[in-house]
């Protein structure tokens, strides 16, 4: 899993703004000091909080990617074998488009465990784009295993 920071990089500077604009909010009132309810202390316990909760929150989201496309692999490589077995039983014709389609499949494997392995390692100013490419990888697996299963079905 990415580092803290590399994960927390796209929310870095939303933190950021929050935490001084309660800052500057706070120190820019026009009511007496005696009478202001943000202390330094109130507000670096609440950009804390939001930290926390934010740091939270894109871990879950980056493990619930990473599982979606462990299961796609696994889903797929079994997809793959069973496609292969059809192979010997069926038409010339058929057996070609299958094997189109297995191709594609291994293809698609292919970019999605790398996509995988990239956004695992990925630095604070590659996450979100890794994250975007991984998605993408998975949507073009399950593309794939669809087109595995229709070329079957029409063999």
């Amino acid at each position: 899993m990415p580092s803290p920071p590399a994960i927390l990089y796209p929310y870095a500077r939303g933190f950021s703004t929050l935490a001084i604009t309660t800052l500057l909010l706070a120190c820019g009132s026009n009511e007496p000091d005696d009478e202001r309810d943000v202390s330094a202390s109130t507000v670096r316990e609440e950009t804390r909080e939001a930290y926390e909760s934010a740091k939270a929150y894109a871990g879950e989201r980056f493990e619930t990617l990473e599982r979606r496309a462990e299961e796609s692999l696994e889903r797929v490589d079994t997809e793959l074998d069973e496609a292969r077995s059809t192979l010997s039983g069926i038409s010339d014709e058929a057996r070609s488009e299958v094997q189109d389609a297995i191709d594609r499949a291994e293809q698609a494997r292919v970019e999605l465990a790398s996509e995988l392995r990239s956004a695992r390692t990925a630095g604070k100013e590659r996450w979100e784009t890794s994250q975007q490419r991984l998605s993408a990888a998975l949507d073009e697996i399950v593309e794939a295993e669809r087109e595995i299963s229709q070329a079957i079905e029409g063999g």
